[in-house]
């Protein structure tokens, strides 16, 4: 649990950073891949988007009251992340029809064929 911003400092540079980040890792990852499965669909995504939010969470210097608050940024952090990737499919999907040409591109000329 980081309590205060110095503590995650200190996490970041202790020689004990790796068993606390371990230490949460191993507290909140099934949660956050649960739902990040159950929000992509599929596991590969599930795993590159829990990935994202614990590095997610190393990169920012976030503050916890208590390891619920701490569970439920993650969760929250989870769940933007797969509404990130279902606008990023969406908009990929989407932009393969985005053009469609005029009738006036697609008709025939009568006076070329004759």
């Amino acid at each position: 649990m980081l309590s205060t911003n110095k503590d995650f400092v200190e996490i970041k540079s202790s020689d004990h950073a790796e068993s606390k980040i371990a230490e949460i890792y191993n507290r909140h990852v099934d949660t956050v891949y649960r739902v990040c499965f159950s929000m992509t669909g599929n596991k590969q995504d599930a795993e590159d988007v829990t990935q994202t939010v614990f590095i997610k969470l190393l990169e920012s210097s976030k503050s916890f009251v208590d390891a619920e608050h701490e569970k439920a940024w993650l969760i929250t952090a989870a769940q933007n992340r797969c509404r990130d990737l279902h606008r990023k499919w969406w908009r990929k999907k989407s932009s393969i029809w985005t053009y469609t040409p005029s009738w006036e591109q697609t008709r025939i000329s009568f006076n070329t064929v004759m």
